[in-house]
């Protein structure tokens, strides 16, 4: 159902530096109040006062929550409750640069629009599913409030995206569409016998 506020995600083991919170606390502030910031994880001690101080700087404290990472099995319906996931990693490493966080393939069964850094792992999703969100340069807080206006703005935008991601959630990217693929390159490199299910094809 449709509501006032615009409901961002970000979710992780751990909630520290280097993660690019930063640009969404900074973006909330060129945002309407309407935009709310959900950020689900363990809260490294150290770094709660700098995002605390951040969020008082900014002036959104109160738009900015924090919340114990789900159990497990409560992460699909946790994540679910929200509009926009938020995968915010730095461009700064090969690891960083070239895989995709488990987050982003979480937020799309879940059926959110997908907000991404762009580097060349998240590219490749969104360029599979081109209207299930969107990417913007890491540290620019600027252009990542920009990529979020059209959905606080345009109602019908949103569901278009959510659409989108939830197809893409259903269909390409999720463990049973990649099993079998997966399961028997496995198999390939270490030589063993089928893994797979009894009746499935590799």
């Amino acid at each position: 159902p449709r509501r006032e506020t615009l409901e961002l995600a970000w979710i992780s083991a751990t909630i520290g530096p280097g993660r690019g919170l930063e640009d969404a606390v900074l973006a909330l502030a060129r945002l309407p109040e309407t935009v709310r910031l959900t950020i689900f994880g363990r809260m490294l001690p150290s770094y709660d006062p700098q995002l605390r101080a951040l969020a008082d700087r900014a002036g959104v404290s109160a738009r900015v929550m924090v919340h114990p990472i789900p159990n497990p099995h409560d992460v699909a319906a946790t994540t679910a409750r929200f509009d926009v996931g938020l995968s915010l990693d730095l461009n700064d490493c090969a690891n960083r640069s070239l895989t995709i966080c488990n987050k982003v393939f979480e937020y799309l069964q879940a059926g959110l629009v997908v907000g991404m850094t762009d580097t060349p792992g998240q590219r490749e999703v969104l360029e599979t599913v081109p209207r299930a969100g969107f990417l913007y340069p890491p540290g620019d807080d600027a252009a990542l409030a920009a990529q979020l206006r059209p959905y606080v703005d345009d109602y019908g935008a949103l569901v278009t995206a959510q659409t989108a991601a939830w197809n893409a959630g259903r269909g390409r990217y999720n463990w049973d569409h990649d099993r079998d693929v997966f399961l028997a390159v496995f198999e390939r490199a270490a030589g063993v016998r089928s893994l797979a299910p009894a009746g499935a094809s590799l």
